[in-house]
């Protein structure tokens, strides 16, 4: 299991990533994508939003798993 939280608050300008993306790698030189969760909280969210970003990664390619990239896209202008 993977997991990552994050706050959104409109109103100070703190939002969360569009999405998390989760990468493994035998040698750290070529990484390939097992993971891709996607942020469902509008950016137009008024309110204070905690938004946990989880997934499992136990049957994603075993022999890949030596090293572990994420990646987190911040789009402002949704």
């Amino acid at each position: 299991m993977i997991s990552a939280t994050f706050m959104q608050g409109a109103g100070p300008g703190v939002f969360k990533p569009g999405y998390m993306e989760v990468s493994l790698s035998s040698d750290g030189k070529i990484f390939e994508t097992v993971l891709r969760i996607e942020n469902d909280v509008l950016v137009s969210e008024k309110e204070k939003v905690l938004k946990d970003f989880k997934g499992s990664l136990e049957e994603k390619k075993p022999d890949l798993s030596r090293y572990l990239h994420q990646t987190f896209k911040m789009d402002f202008y949704s």
